[in-house]
């Protein structure tokens, strides 16, 4: 739960998607380095005297990446969140290590595909179909869909596409957030508002478009978190 809040999802994603976006170390894991760097200092205090803070800190993080190791090997085969594990996993280092670029509500929806689209919102109950509102024939709304080929945000992506690149699959995605701050700045969603072109669409369609506005949004529109 607590690496749910800590990248403001929805409490429907699962523990491992949630800790790997949040880039915390499964709890188990953490008790392991910690024993280990304990049982190290003990040994050298007694051997050499009490390390030095820079060489425990050394040692702590050699401990942290042996443990990082063996979360990888879990998430091979994850229980559950695996589109969002497959996109973060190959480049799993880098993104605990990376030093800009924080988790809002909107871009955990995008990453973890649980928010407002159709096949989440059926999933819930909050919704009667998955099908897209936006396009002929009710394609299957999914973040995905919104992201890549949904024609109600064409304009929105080429803005995007602009930026970040045209593969816009989700481990594309998240490479490229990964790679550049301004990449990572073009998914953050800022959005101020609705088109006024949206103004005859139902309130409840109009709602969910403001949130999917806001899941494509680049720095050329501005949302006030």
């Amino acid at each position: 739960m607590l690496a749910v809040r800590a990248v403001r999802g929805y409490r429907t994603i699962s523990f491992e998607a949630a800790s790997l976006l949040a880039g915390a170390l499964p709890w188990d894991l953490e008790a392991r380095t910690l024993a280990s760097l304990y049982a190290w200092r003990k040994e050298k205090e007694a051997s050499v005297g009490r390390p030095a803070p820079r060489e425990t800190e050394g040692r702590r993080d050699e401990l942290r990446q042996v443990q990082v190791a063996e979360w990888a090997d879990r998430l091979l085969n994850p229980s559950a969140g695996l589109a969002t594990i497959q996109a973060v996993r190959p480049i799993m280092p880098e993104w605990l290590q990376r030093r800009y670029g924080t988790l809002t509500f909107r871009l955990t929806q995008v990453l973890s595909g649980h928010g407002c689209f159709g096949r989440y919102l059926c999933r819930i109950r909050r919704e009667q179909t998955s099908g897209c509102h936006h396009c002929v024939g009710g394609d299957e709304d999914t973040a995905l869909h919104t992201l890549q080929v949904c024609p109600a945000w064409d304009e929105q992506r080429r803005d995007l596409v602009a930026v970040v690149g045209a593969d816009l699959s989700l481990p594309a995605v998240v490479k490229a957030m990964v790679g550049s701050a301004d990449a990572w700045d073009a998914y953050v969603p800022r959005y101020t508002g609705v088109p006024w072109s949206l103004i005859g669409v139902p309130r409840l369609n109009k709602v969910m478009l403001q949130f999917k506005l806001g899941l494509l949004i680049n720095n050329k529109y501005c949302f006030d978190d």
